[in-house]
């Protein structure tokens, strides 16, 4: 039940991959 806390930190990521 704890899988979704590693991808949460991946969209973290590409929102700061989208920002130039």
């Amino acid at each position: 039940m704890r899988v979704p806390s590693p991808q949460k930190h991946l969209h973290r990521a590409q929102m700061l991959d989208s920002i130039p």
